[in-house]
């Protein structure tokens, strides 16, 4: 995933990376450790990427 979120599972506090889409399209999280699902706006911690700034 190029650009993904680090986000904080709210029922085991592990920290893993989904794409953005997720949070666009109202997807939920699955969380890879406790399998927890989700939506972004329960996360406990959202860590968005920064914007791409282009320099010439």
């Amino acid at each position: 995933m190029a650009s993904s979120m680090r986000v904080v599972c709210p029922g085991c506090d592990e920290e893993f990376l989904v794409s953005p889409q997720f949070e666009r399209m109202k997807i939920p999280a699955k969380c890879p450790f406790c399998e927890k699902e989700f939506s972004i706006e329960q996360a406990k911690k959202v860590v968005r990427p920064s914007p791409i700034l282009l320099v010439k």
